[in-house]
């Protein structure tokens, strides 16, 4: 039996780094440029429909792409589909797939010195994003490390000779679109190119015209960065100049066939959708892995779990963004993690109870990276404590029956954990911060089992978009199938979705606190969830289904909102624990959180 033990995350926010450390020129282009990529970088020059190219351009108004849903279908909303979609141009000669003439409604090209943008509405379902698709953003920064799409590359020359673009962001729905590639020369482009507001909405992100009937290049300032963390008006559009219209753009190619009950596109400057991107979850009783998420955690940012599993042994992706440990004085399960602490504790709670890490082996403290690296290597029992503050821009793999523990005061700053194929670890006590993108996730957890992560605070800038994904993708249920998961005691704050979210997989979710969230519980692909006594303040929908998943509610406090989740078979979980009421549930989640254990 695998068991992931992920018992306390922090809050955590996302900051855009550079995706690729690599440059890729688009006639010296390898097949494919991330592991994990559905598509191709190596595209040839002749267009076609069927094309799974994965490189996009934007030149001008009569010449960009954007990336769209491989496949038709009312799946393909753009959250389900963001690690594949594949690029749709308006010209021929990049071995791509054409944008169907007649699609878009109007678009107006905007280059400033530090970004080019195109903005825009349209009726995308000939491009196969579903109908009534709110929408989502696309960039090189995924949670995981890889790019939505995975492999995604964006050129221009807008700035010069063609070149690779680092720095993009693409919202599609399916009315409206903007894609914004920032000067790798300009000013801080990753600021230029931010992407906060991801699910909210073209205005947001890109303000500017999004007029129908007017095509147009046209000359602007660049304005200053979207920089808010919480949820503003609309930011004003940057002034433009210059501009020059076109009577229309096309390829004379393709001609565009939509769905029936496409949503009309509508001329104005405000977002045409408010865009959470959609997402979905796995199906099926969990007999190989095991997951518990529990001790109380505080989840403001982003956290997923991919199950990736074999025949031989499950494979687990966790990119930690978003979680916070709390410590409650109640009853049990509760009490089951005290404030005061041992280095040779031992899970105790759900499905990955019983996992002991570096118990009773040596103990050592670290306060260098180079002494973090070493401690944590080799297959023999260790207790790794650390103390004060390790700054570095990496990730250190952890080996396995090892316990890392921070002690009081202590962090990790621009230094991610890994947890990669060993077995038997606990991340306890830490508070990790501004791990940036191209070095890792603050705490990782792939193709591992048994891995305990309690009372920890992770954080950087700017709040996120999802919270915690269980499953891989939703054409791996064979696999994702014999997923468990346990969330316990977690307390989510001011997250846009996912939270959680579950494809293929059981799940046992009780005793947390949901507070000003736009999103709720999502069970998806046939998952199977136990979902006890747990309260939401201010929800929209807090538990829930968009693709056939199942849930068992019982005790919630849904604060006005609605369980729309069909009944499910998962009764009771297969081993013991101890409820507190709902009622109870707010104050003893929230009243500690983050690193707050002593030992």
């Amino acid at each position: 039996m695998y068991a992931i033990s992920i018992l306390a995350f922090s809050s955590f926010v996302f900051q855009a780094t550079a995706q690729y450390s690599a440059t890729f020129s688009p006639d010296n282009l390898p097949d494919q440029t991330q592991q994990g990529q559905s598509g191709t970088n190596k595209c040839g020059t002749k267009a076609s429909q069927t094309s799974d190219c994965q490189n996009a351009y934007i030149n001008s108004v009569e010449d960009f792409c954007l990336f769209a849903p491989p496949k038709p279908g009312p799946d393909s909303v753009i959250g389900n589909t963001e690690r594949e979609e594949v690029s749709w141009c308006l010209k021929d000669g990049y071995g791509t797939r054409l944008i169907p003439d007649g699609t878009i409604k109007g678009a107006h090209f905007v280059k400033t010195p530090d970004y080019v943008q195109v903005t825009g509405i349209g009726d995308f379902t000939s491009m196969n994003i579903p109908a009534g698709d709110a929408g989502g953003e696309l960039d090189p920064h995924g949670a995981d490390g890889n790019g939505n799409p995975i492999g995604g590359l964006v050129f221009s020359s807008a700035f010069g000779p063609l070149q690779q673009i680092h720095e993009w962001t693409n919202f599609m729905a399916v009315d409206q679109f903007c894609f914004r590639a920032c000067n790798p020369a300009g000013k801080d482009p990753a600021a230029m190119c931010q992407h906060i507001y991801d699910v909210m909405g073209c205005a947001w992100n890109m303000p500017a015209s999004y007029d129908a009937g007017t095509f147009e290049n046209c000359d602007g300032n660049s304005g200053e960065p979207m920089g808010e963390p919480n949820t503003p008006p609309p930011h004003p559009a940057p002034a433009s100049s210059n501009c020059k219209k076109v009577a229309t753009i096309s390829n004379g190619l393709v001609s565009a066939t939509h769905a029936a009950n496409t949503t009309s596109a509508k001329p104005t400057s405000a977002p045409l959708s408010t865009g959470k991107p959609t997402s979905t979850s796995p199906t099926g009783s969990a007999a190989n892995a095991e997951t518990t998420v529990d001790g109380n955690d505080r989840i403001n940012k982003h956290f997923s779990v991919f199950s990736d599993s074999t025949t031989v042994k499950m494979k687990w992706f966790a990119s930690v963004i978003a979680f916070v440990a709390v410590q409650a004085a109640v009853a049990s399960p509760l009490q089951k993690i005290t404030k005061r602490a041992s280095v040779d504790d031992t899970a105790t709670i759900g499905f990955a109870a019983g996992t002991t890490g570096g118990s009773g082996g040596t103990q050592t403290t670290v306060t260098t990276l180079e002494e973090l690296t070493a401690a944590v290597e080799g297959d023999a029992a260790k207790v790794v404590i650390i103390d004060g503050t390790i700054t570095g821009n990496t990730v250190v793999k952890v080996g396995p029956n090892t316990s890392v523990i921070g002690a009081a005061g202590s962090s990790l700053e621009g230094v991610g954990l890994r947890v990669l194929e060993v077995s038997n670890v606990i991340l306890r006590n830490l508070k990790i911060s501004k791990v940036l993108a191209e070095a890792g996730d603050a705490i990782g957890v792939q193709a591992a089992s048994k891995v305990w992560i309690d009372h920890v605070d992770l954080s950087s800038d700017l709040d996120h978009d999802k919270a915690s994904l269980v499953g891989h993708s939703d054409s791996n249920g064979d696999e994702d199938v014999a997923i468990t998961v346990t969330y316990a005691a977690n307390y989510w704050k001011n997250l846009n979705s996912r939270t959680p979210s579950f494809r293929f997989g059981t799940g046992h979710i009780y005793n947390n606190y949901f507070e000003s969230n736009n999103d709720g519980i999502n069970t998806r692909d046939g998952a199977q969830l136990l979902v006890e006594d747990n309260v939401w303040v201010s929800p929209k929908k807090p538990l829930y289904s968009t693709d056939e998943g199942y849930a068992v509610a019982n005790g919630n406090d849904f604060g006005g909102g609605e369980n729309t989740a069909p009944e499910g078979t998962f009764t009771s979980a297969p081993y013991d624990y101890d409820l507190i009421d709902a009622a109870s549930v707010a104050a003893a989640v929230t009243a500690e959180a983050g690193q707050t254990l002593t030992f």
